[in-house]
């Protein structure tokens, strides 16, 4: 007599409640090739798997106790896609200007101040740079800019190369988040309180997908 096995595929529906973690975001530790005496580079924070079509990620920076050169204190962005929502919890940057557009701005470039307490910044069609001016903590979250969309109705083709103060062009609830944020006591929870505000919005304006869709996107 043949004997039938089944096998079965557990999917996230078929997994008893309470055996998962709590969802959280998810600090990415230091690479093989980190070198251990390098200065302050920072963390990057990956979110949970829910928010991972809405969140592309978020990087942390802190020269705070360090002592650097100014050539230490740039900080380097490449051109991209992708939206950010920044904070400064200690410290402040300068955004540095390049004398020519087609040139990278330099230790040496122009400075300007940022336009805000927290600042929007929309896709990048070329690098960017900025400068700790003094010992500063900050975050900078990377939203999808489709994501961004359907969130705050922002059209991300209209903040191109442009950063803007996030208190004059999102909406009130985002300000609050705003604040609550900043007001966190460490960075664990600063990703905790903008996840737990992030979480049931997308979930209500995300666009519909397939099953097999949304679970490979997310």
């Amino acid at each position: 007599m043949l004997q039938r096995h089944i096998l079965t595929v557990l999917n996230e529906c078929d997994i008893a409640p309470g055996l998962h973690s709590p969802p959280m975001a998810t600090l990415v530790p230091p690479g093989a090739r980190h070198p251990p005496g390098l200065i302050p580079s920072g963390q990057l924070w990956l979110p949970r798997a829910s928010l991972s079509a809405c969140v592309r990620g978020a990087m942390v920076r802190s020269t705070v106790g360090y002592t650097l050169t100014d050539a230490q204190r740039i900080n380097r962005f490449p051109a991209t896609p992708l939206c950010s929502l920044s904070w400064w919890f200690e410290g402040r940057s300068e955004t540095l200007v390049p004398e020519r557009p087609d040139t990278l701005p330099g230790l040496h470039s122009p400075r300007e101040a940022y336009p805000g307490r927290w600042v929007l910044t929309g896709p990048h069609t070329r690098p960017s740079a900025s400068y700790c001016a003094e010992p500063t903590h900050a975050m900078m979250v990377m939203f999808m800019p489709d994501a961004l969309h359907q969130l705050t109705g922002l059209a991300p083709e209209a903040l191109t190369d442009r950063l803007v103060d996030a208190q004059n062009v999102l909406p009130a609830d985002w300000i609050a988040m705003c604040e609550a944020v900043q007001h966190q006591p460490d960075n664990a929870a600063r990703m905790e309180c903008l996840e737990a505000f992030l979480e049931p919005r997308w979930q209500a304006c995300r666009p519909a997908q397939a099953l097999q869709v949304q679970r490979y996107g997310d």
